[in-house]
């Protein structure tokens, strides 16, 4: 009532707290179910991963190549949700390690294990079971929720969409020492996904017998949220079905040249919502003619697929940009590396054999 606004409630309330002791412990409990339940199962039965730390929000895990990128975001969905229903609460941890678990390794049924309960307004009661599949939120590796019954079991508070996970991934030649791979993946946790990405964000880097050959980072909200790794799917996805040229990175890295010169009289202007409007024009302008020279029929009509590769790799070389060029113009990395983000994608695509 107004006796209460009157007297400062209101701002009270909406103040940031002291982190005390039951805050702590509230912590303490979400990293816990995190680390110890979540991240297991995600990452050795939704997918073929393996464990090899897993402690508060810090994990390390070997996988294939194919699901490192799922495995990420499926963990920063999980861990990034207000709530987590548990629906095998009682199964003993890490049983399927045991010798002898009678078990079996189906993916589609251990993704409906941690169900997340959509919440139109924060804060909204949840109560179990959810009846319905359109409650849910969609795993992050499926285009399409699977299909469940109800979603009942243990609710478990988790950090919320205010906290983030960054991840760094390496691939790497199987010959190549597992210390150098660790080395690289913390530098590109740090260096790529923490500081250059501004933070909740995945930096990948293909490490190939001779050394780094490329690296990239994007946020995980890059064009929505838990967007970003769809850009990445949709690119390598796009060499795979040859929707791309695979000759599209290195059309675009001849250009490069062009393009920064053109950013660095551009960012000059003192409009910069106008500024903003002319860049975009004009390297959309650029990809689209790096395009269009690669095409044997430009006239031929795209069908949705080809439309999605190519919004995504338009996407991922103007990320590649804006991730190696400094404010004045100027870049610290060779502007060739705008590439960066289209070559590991073409290199998840399957396109250099002799690395795979």
């Amino acid at each position: 009532n107004q006796h209460l606004i009157d007297a400062g409630w209101l701002d009270l309330l909406s103040a940031k707290r002291l982190a005390g002791p039951s805050l702590h412990a509230f912590i303490n409990r979400a990293l816990g179910h995190f680390s110890h339940r979540i991240v297991p199962w995600v990452v050795e039965q939704e997918f073929s991963g393996r464990v090899i730390y897993a402690g508060g929000d810090d994990v390390l895990c070997l996988a294939p190549a194919e699901d490192a990128i799922d495995i990420a975001a499926r963990l920063m969905q999980l861990f990034s949700a207000a709530w987590v229903i548990d629906t095998d609460y009682q199964a003993d941890p890490w049983k399927w390690r045991n010798r002898d678990w009678q078990g079996s390794y189906d993916l589609k049924a251990a993704r409906k294990r941690f169900q997340i309960p959509k919440q139109p307004n924060p804060g909204d009661a949840i109560r179990l079971p959810v009846p319905h599949q359109d409650q849910l939120e969609i795993h992050c590796s499926e285009r399409e929720g699977i299909s469940i019954q109800e979603a009942d079991g243990m609710l478990l508070p988790m950090l919320g969409h205010g906290c983030s996970l960054s991840a760094g991934i390496v691939y790497g030649h199987y010959k190549t020492p597992l210390g150098v791979m660790l080395s690289e993946a913390r530098r590109l946790l740090d260096e790529m996904a923490k500081e250059r990405a501004g933070r909740r964000s995945i930096a990948l880097g293909h490490f190939s017998r001779n050394g780094l050959k490329t690296q990239f980072a994007v946020s995980w909200d890059e064009g929505g949220r838990l967007k970003g790794t769809k850009i990445l799917k949709d690119v390598c996805n796009g060499f795979k079905k040859n929707s791309l040229s695979r000759r599209l990175p290195y059309k675009l890295r001849e250009i490069m040249p062009l393009v920064t010169a053109a950013r660095r009289q551009i960012i000059k202007q003192e409009d910069h919502e106008k500024a903003s409007i002319q860049w975009n024009r004009l390297i959309a302008g650029f990809f689209a003619n790096a395009c269009d020279s690669m095409e044997k029929n430009i006239f031929k009509k795209e069908d949705r697929k080809t439309k999605e590769a190519k919004e995504a790799a338009f996407r991922a070389w103007k990320q590649g940009i804006k991730l190696y060029a400094e404010q004045d113009g100027t870049t610290p990395y060779p502007a060739e590396k705008a590439v960066d983000g289209l070559l590991v994608c073409r290199y998840l695509a399957g396109e250099e054999e002799d690395e795979q």
